[in-house]
């Protein structure tokens, strides 16, 4: 059994040397075949304009950044400036809500209270990362 793996490593490396380094002929073989035919080549300029013309016409304007409304933020026009002072602006909403919930009495609950909940009608939902989420 170690003989084989022996083997086998010792295979694979002159395998991956003699991989061809050759590059995809279509392009040669368009050349060739153009050298046969004159109007080919003609009919592939063509083509070529036709094609750039669609791709300008079709073409999508740069991607403008939409950020969600969000109290203390003020949208630049500049994508990295207008993320930091986003992520800012939400990193303060969500220091606030941090006080405010620090600064909030505790409500007074008994412990009959919160075992009386019906526990099959109770459904535990999570929700991760959505502070100032868009809407």
């Amino acid at each position: 059994m170690k003989k084989m793996y022996v083997l086998f490593f010792a295979v694979l490396p002159c395998l991956a040397l003699s991989a061809q380094d050759r590059t995809c002929a279509t392009m040669s073989s368009l050349e060739d075949r153009m050298v046969k035919d004159p109007s080919l080549r003609q009919q592939h300029e063509d083509f070529e304009k036709i094609t750039q013309e669609w791709i300008r016409t079709h073409s999508t304007p740069v991607a403008v950044s939409v950020f969600p409304s969000l109290q203390g933020f003020v949208p630049t026009g500049d994508r990295e400036v207008d993320q930091q002072r986003y992520a800012a602006a939400k990193a303060a909403i969500i220091r606030e809500k941090g006080k405010a919930k620090l600064a909030s009495p505790v409500p007074s609950t008994t412990a009959d209270q919160k075992t009386s909940v019906n526990k099959s009608k109770a459904k535990s939902v999570f929700v991760y990362g959505n502070e100032g989420g868009s809407k």
